[in-house]
């Protein structure tokens, strides 16, 4: 019996390896971790978990395109995320705000959910909230426990709204 070998272009070969090399490189990436840039002081507290630390007065952290003020925050050592607590303010792009008294970030999956007098200001939209579920990475803002939306023109409560902000679309459902 005869054996066929299969014959290959040198600039296949190497096409092929170039790709390999560069898929390889991109999956191994990893997220970009959460950056604490500013803070007046910081602890370990293990009485919230064994690897937290508290990060009280002035609290500035970084996170991608994603800038966080809070009174006082908690991280946790080999994860990627954020407590934040007292005067949270997030700061996303150019134009896109959100206010709380309370939020949880988590960088791994660029979410956060924020709690107390939410507000999610985008240019001349605004939504208020008590609890709102933001993905970052998708720019979609959504809220299930009653809300208002307010720009130039119109003024919407509902019980349930999904903001598409990239669109400047908002679905409102129940009670509208």
């Amino acid at each position: 019996m005869k054996q066929r070998l299969l014959h290959f272009p040198l600039r296949t070969v190497m096409l092929l390896a170039v790709l390999l090399l560069i898929s390889t490189s991109v999956f191994s990436q990893q997220k970009k971790r959460i950056e604490i840039e500013e803070a007046d002081y910081l602890e370990a507290d293990e009485k919230i978990a064994a690897n937290a630390q508290r990060l009280v007065g002035n609290v500035r952290v970084r996170h991608e395109n994603v800038l966080m003020w809070c009174d006082s925050a908690y991280t946790y050592t080999g994860t990627n995320r954020v407590d934040a607590f007292g005067n949270v303010h997030i700061n996303q792009g150019d134009t896109l705000n959100l206010f709380a008294q309370k939020v949880y970030y988590n960088g791994d999956i660029s979410k956060a959910r924020a709690y107390q007098n939410v507000r999610l200001v985008n240019k001349n939209t605004t939504l208020y909230t008590d609890t709102l579920d933001y993905d970052m990475a998708a720019n979609i803002g959504f809220y299930e426990y009653n809300g208002k939306i307010v720009d130039s023109t119109n003024t919407l409560t509902s019980e349930i709204a999904r903001y598409f902000i990239d669109d400047d679309i908002i679905h409102f459902y129940n009670s509208v």
